[in-house]
């Protein structure tokens, strides 16, 4: 069957870093937080160790999507960092070391960073603490934006379900996905595009296993100022109708996984 229900969350932060797996001395960063990344914020909201939730929030036993709320702008700043290269130094005698660190910042007159999460589980556990969590913001670990210097806050949350929540597959026309979307789930020649909107793409880490170990990698694509993107998709895609602080929404969206049909 399909999920029956999903948690929707806002995260909202100042600024952001989320580094890039394949970067070396220049700390650059993802536009948005990877589904990795996001499986660790979720997994420190509910108190889980570290390490420890890989196999709990695997491609095989929950989905996630995600999308902008807002437009997007990178900026690179020299932060001071102290040397060390040997344990001698840990007590910051060698001096600072300079190092460019990107940050994802809001559009000007923006205010924050903001991104929705939409989270199912196979687990009815896990969803019920996640969303007991959310809903009383009382968190085993804070939430932060890639590293502890761009704290993050749930900024309101809901659940979709019934008849709000419906189900498509490989729908024949284009529509308007308001979730980032892997590559492969794009049909071919199924972009669709229109003026003034500015498609990037990235190549993003999804899942890992046991030890750490990177079992999937992807290029996503996304929208730099949080339009939704017109695209013929392949696969599932949800649609919901729901109510947020700016008013009803109905949107289209997919997860962050590999093609998989859904139903079981």
């Amino acid at each position: 069957m399909y999920p029956d229900r999903l948690i929707l969350f806002d995260l909202a932060g100042a600024m952001a870093h989320f580094r890039k797996f394949y970067t070396n001395s220049s700390s650059l960063s993802y536009s948005f937080p990877p589904r990795t990344t996001l499986c660790g914020l979720i997994a420190g909201i509910l108190g889980m160790p570290k390490d420890s939730y890989y196999e709990v929030f695997s491609m095989a036993r929950c989905r996630i999507g995600l999308s902008l709320r807002g437009g997007i702008r990178k900026v690179v700043q020299t932060v001071n960092y102290i040397r060390t290269k040997g344990p001698s130094e840990l007590d910051g005698s060698a001096g600072p070391t300079q190092v460019p660190l990107e940050l994802v910042m809001p559009m000007p007159g923006e205010g924050q960073v903001v991104y929705r999460v939409y989270f199912w589980h196979e687990d009815d556990e896990v969803i019920k603490e996640l969303w007991e969590r959310l809903h009383s913001r009382k968190f085993a670990f804070p939430p932060y934006f890639g590293i502890t210097e761009c704290p993050a806050e749930i900024k309101w949350t809901t659940v979709v379900k019934g008849e709000k929540l419906e189900w498509l597959s490989d729908p024949e026309g284009p529509l308007d996905i308001a979730t980032v979307i892997l590559v492969e789930r794009i049909r071919e020649n199924g972009l669709k595009l229109r003026e003034r909107i500015q498609v990037l793409k990235d190549r993003f880490p999804l899942d890992f296993s046991p030890g750490r170990s990177l079992n999937s990698i992807a290029d996503i694509l996304y929208e730099r100022n949080a339009r939704p993107l017109p695209l013929v998709p392949t696969g599932d895609v949800f649609h919901l109708l729901y109510k947020d602080l700016m008013g009803i929404r109905e949107e289209y969206g997919v997860f962050m996984e590999v093609d998989r049909d859904l139903q079981r």
